[in-house]
């Protein structure tokens, strides 16, 4: 797989050899707007007309431990997921079943979100 600085020299060789430059600048800005993450507190993704699965980044609590065998996780971790965000109920729906079995989630929050297909 080739780095964005070669994707980007290889582009902006085939569009415009003399401006080569600014074309690279360009292609790298439309990688960077197609990777970041958006925090939900700026934006909530929008449902057309049905809700639309997208990438989510979780704020995980780790369950407390039960049996004395298992070692105590204490610390809070991130974790990538999908979900839908129903603006109509105001929450979020997560595929979380991976997140409480194997990972021993006692709670989570949504804090970024990103698009899986950008239009």
């Amino acid at each position: 797989m080739k780095t964005i600085e070669e994707a980007a020299k290889e582009y902006a060789n085939r569009i415009d050899k003399a401006n080569q430059e600014w074309v690279q600048e360009d292609f790298k800005a439309g990688i960077e707007f197609a990777q970041r993450w958006i925090p939900v507190e700026d934006e909530l993704p929008l449902n057309k007309d049905n809700a639309k699965m997208v990438l989510v980044k979780l704020l995980c609590e780790p369950h407390k431990p039960t049996r004395v065998s298992s070692p105590p996780n204490t610390k809070p971790f991130v974790m990538i997921s999908m979900g839908v965000y129903d603006h109509y109920l105001k929450k979020w729906s997560i595929i979380h079943h991976l997140i409480e079995n194997k990972f021993h989630a006692e709670s989570y929050k949504v804090t970024h979100w990103r698009y899986i297909d950008i239009e």
